[in-house]
Order: structure tokens, then C-alpha cells, then sequence
């Protein structure tokens, strides 16, 4: 499994998704739809790459 990791030096995207109260490091998962699945900000991944296997 590969994911794509995007950085948002603009912070583009974290306006677009409006993550309340978000702390960095910040792991969101998007789903095909566009739809937030997933969100932490945990220092590990094992969170975000178990919420990522469940959304393909």
C-alpha cells in the first residue's frame, strides 16, 4: 500500500477542511469522496495507516 503525503505550506487545505483545534504533528485521512475519515496527532502512523487500509 502507498499513500501520498502532502505538504500545505499555505495552509490551503487545512482551511479547506476546517480542523478545529488541530495540533501539529496533524495526520488526516481523506477518503475518495473527499471526506475526512480520519483525523490524530499522533507522533506514530499506525493510527492513520490503519484508518487508511479501511478507506480503499
Amino acid at each position: 500500500m502507498t499513500s501520498d503525503v502532502i505538504a500545505d505550506p499555505e495552509s490551503e487545505l487545512f482551511r479547506q477542511y476546517r480542523v478545529a483545534g488541530a495540533v501539529f504533528p496533524l495526520n488526516v485521512v481523506i477518503g475518495r469522496d473527499g471526506t475526512v475519515v480520519h483525523i490524530d496527532n499522533a507522533f506514530g502512523i499506525d493510527d492513520a495507516v490503519a484508518a487508511i487500509a479501511a478507506a480503499i
